[in-house]
Order: structure tokens, then C-alpha cells, then sequence
């Protein structure tokens, strides 16, 4: 986790989520979730923290997401009220392969979250899946049909921007809710 410092009260915002960046010349696997979100702040308090940032790149191996990254949240009220993540602002996902053949894949376990509730002051953030190698794909896949369907990419109010710009490049997208 890279959450931003919780706060104990409603006169001090709770921490900005972080930074997290992997740079690779080889394949990168997410099995476990990534969280980079703001700090825990009261029930009660206003939304606080900027999300923050998840950067994975490859200049030559593909980019599997088989977890949740988790960039900002819009966690509910509870009862009784208990501590709870609402950011102010959304945070960045940023995935970037220059492979051929499966660049990113985001697996029907896989999800790309940047949360916020209707009460944050915003703006979104950003999920930007890119592929550039020749004859590379870019593959969305949700959950079998029947079952149901978590978000795969969610950007509450920002932007969701998926390109290939490889030669021969393809996207494919298989029973994928993608919200922005």
C-alpha cells in the first residue's frame, strides 16, 4: 500500500495517496492489490486527499493485471460511523508496454479504480492503458456472464483513454464495464 496518514479528526485532511512506479525491461504481474489511495479520515468528515498515482511500464515484456490498483476512494458511510477512505480528488493509473503480441492484459480478476463519491469536490482522475509495439494487443476481460460484474476500469467523473498505437495493433474488449 501506498495510502496516504489517516487523520483522528475533521479539522485535519487525511493524507494524499502516493507514488508507486515500476519501471521494466521484462514482463510485470500484478497478483496482489496495489493501493495508492488517500489516508483514513472519520465517517463524518468531509472528503480529503488527492488520490494518488500507480505508473507500470515495459520496453519489453507484457503488463498482466490480475488485482485491483486502487488510486481513490469513495468507501461508504457505515453504521455505526467508523473510519472510512473518501477522496477529494481521483488519482492516475498509467500502463505502458511497448511489447508484441499480449502488451497489457487486465484479467477478468483484474481492476483499474480511481473512486470518488458524489460528495468530493473532484476532479477525476485518469486510467491511460497504452501499447505501442508492432502486432501488440491490449485485452480487457470482465467477469463469465451470469456473474456479477465489478467494474474492470473505473474512473469516477475523470478519463479512461485505452489506444494501441502499435503496428497491426488490436484492443479487445470481452465483458469489461468500463465507467467514466
Amino acid at each position: 500500500t501506498f495510502n496516504g496518514g489517516s487523520t483522528p479528526n475533521n479539522t485535519i485532511p487525511a493524507g494524499d495517496g502516493g507514488i508507486f512506479t515500476v519501471n521494466a525491461t521484462g514482463a510485470i504481474t500484478v497478483n496482489n492489490p496495489i493501493q495508492a489511495t488517500t489516508g483514513l479520515a472519520p465517517s463524518s468528515a468531509e472528503a480529503s486527499g488527492i488520490g494518488g498515482t500507480v505508473n507500470l511500464n515495459s520496453t519489453g515484456g507484457a503488463i498482466t493485471v490480475s488485482s485491483a490498483i486502487q488510486v481513490s476512494s469513495a468507501d461508504p458511510v457505515t453504521a455505526p460511523p467508523s473510519a472510512r477512505r473518501h477522496s477529494k480528488a481521483g488519482g492516475n493509473i498509467n500502463l505502458h508496454s511497448d511489447a508484441a503480441g499480449v502488451a497489457i492484459n487486465v484479467t477478468s480478476t483484474g481492476q483499474l479504480l480511481s473512486l470518488l463519491d458524489a460528495a468530493a469536490p473532484g476532479p477525476g482522475g485518469k486510467i491511460t492503458i497504452l501499447a505501442t509495439g508492432a502486432n501488440s494487443r491490449v485485452t480487457v476481460t470482465g467477469p463469465a456472464p451470469g456473474l456479477a460484474p465489478p467494474d474492470s476500469i473505473r474512473a469516477d467523473r475523470g478519463t479512461v483513454d485505452i489506444r494501441n498505437t502499435g503496428l497491426g495493433g488490436t484492443v479487445t474488449l470481452t465483458n469489461s464495464n468500463i465507467l467514466a
